[in-house]
């Protein structure tokens, strides 16, 4: 399996409206324990800029758009995420960073974890390390 790719997420419509639904162990290849959005970023800011030890995380912008620019030691994709029936799927250990937020650009992210700030690997050269370190480069 790879260790981040896209998702199609359902919509379903009518002349009333529409209804997106995903589901964790349907849609998406784990239970979501999580649930966050990502809002309001300054213009020109970044975010994310890190990888996790132990969680693995769906992105879906459902207004606006952003880049994601994912590395997993071995490979490296830039993502435009901006369609609601979209998502972006990337497992641990892989790198993430998103720029070019778009004004009102809300990113929905789905874990497989609760928050645990021991999950995190914030610093880029430390991050190039673990994967050394675990023969993933």
């Amino acid at each position: 399996m790879e260790n981040f790719y896209e998702i199609n997420i359902r919509q379903y419509g009518d002349e009333r409206g529409k209804l997106t639904t995903v589901e964790g162990l349907n849609d998406i290849p784990f239970e979501i324990k999580r649930v966050y959005y990502i809002s309001d970023v300054v213009e020109g800011k970044d975010r994310a800029h890190h990888a996790h030890k132990f969680s693995k995380r769906v992105l879906s912008a459902i207004n606006g758009s952003c880049k994601a620019v994912l590395f997993d030691g071995k490979a490296k994709r830039e993502f435009i995420l901006n369609s609601k029936t979209k998502a972006l799927f990337y497992d641990k250990y892989v790198w993430c960073e998103l720029s070019e937020f778009e004004n009102n650009t809300i990113v929905l992210v789905l874990a497989d974890t609760v928050y645990d700030e021991d999950d995190y690997i914030r610093n880029y050269e430390d991050y190039v390390k673990i994967l050394k370190e675990n023969g993933k480069i």
